[in-house]
């Protein structure tokens, strides 16, 4: 028998990110994990002077990018599935799984609870429901206009752009009665207006986007010019029609007209339907 002992290996460090976020319409009132893309966020519900957090958990060591992508990838996904703004107010980390506190009490908002989460992992669906999250969290119009519009681009080649939007617009009065009333609004009007009517893509293109993003084209977006932000904030709603028209019917996203949502049912349950094909 050999009198050599045994090595204990060390135990492996554990370091923890922490992200917390407001209008988080789909929280529980309970602690939750959620498995998605092989790892388990773990939720915690807000208090009174927290904010509700996700968090993952990582080794000293590995690729910390990896982690936080991933829990910014399930904030975009409920995003886009609930319409609604997520906003990141904060991060911790290290040793501990901290709190971000918050600056002041804030209302909590009830949601609806998904039967059905879609899995994602396609580059471009990914990167258009980011963006689509990121426009959905500013109050400035102008850049929102220009996010929304950035959907656009990354599902429709740039020849056939203008084409693609004056079909989506055709589409909107049969699709936009109940759904998109603000984004049909702004069609018939923009359909009356004298420097829109004759070419509504076309105006949505030069006097949105490139007005909005380009310094030195003309028309310019002007930030202390009430007429340019109350213009662009009116055209707002017929943009962000285009993106959603664009991720559902080009870049082959579930829409949420296909998610069932059952807010009288047990959360847990719901959930653990949900995420039960996923583990």
């Amino acid at each position: 028998m050999s009198d050599v002992e045994p090595v204990m290996s060390a135990p492996q460090r554990i370091a923890w990110i922490v992200y917390g976020v407001e209008r988080a319409e789909v929280w529980t009132s309970e602690e939750r994990s959620f498995p998605f893309e092989g790892k388990e966020i773990l939720y915690r519900p807000e208090t009174e002077t927290e904010f509700a957090d996700l968090s993952l958990s990582y080794a000293y060591g590995e690729d910390i990018v990896s982690y936080v992508n991933t829990i910014r990838r399930f904030l975009s996904l409920l995003s886009w599935l609930y319409d609604a703004p997520i906003r990141i107010t904060g991060g911790a980390g290290g040793s501990g799984r901290g709190r971000v506190s918050k600056p002041k009490l804030l209302a909590k908002v009830i949601g609806r609870e998904p039967e059905i989460l879609p899995s994602i992992d396609d580059r471009k669906q990914l990167l258009a429901l980011a963006i689509y999250r990121n426009a959905l969290n500013t109050s400035y119009s102008p850049f929102s206009f220009s996010e929304f519009f950035r959907i656009v681009e990354i599902g429709i080649s740039g020849r056939g752009r203008r084409g693609w939007i004056k079909s989506a617009l055709s589409q909107l009065p049969s699709r936009g009665e109940f759904k998109d009333i603000s984004a049909l609004e702004r069609l018939r009007e923009l359909r009356e207006d004298p420097e829109a009517k004759s070419d509504i893509a076309s105006y949505l293109l030069d006097r949105g986007r490139h007005a909005a993003v380009h310094g030195s084209h003309d028309p310019v977006i002007n930030p202390d010019d009430l007429r340019d932000t109350v213009r662009l904030a009116k055209d707002l709603p017929l943009m962000k029609y285009l993106a959603e028209l664009c991720i559902e019917d080009e870049l082959k996203v579930k829409c949420r007209d296909e998610v069932v949502w059952k807010a009288s049912r047990d959360w847990h349950s719901a959930m653990d339907e949900i995420f039960s094909s996923k583990r």
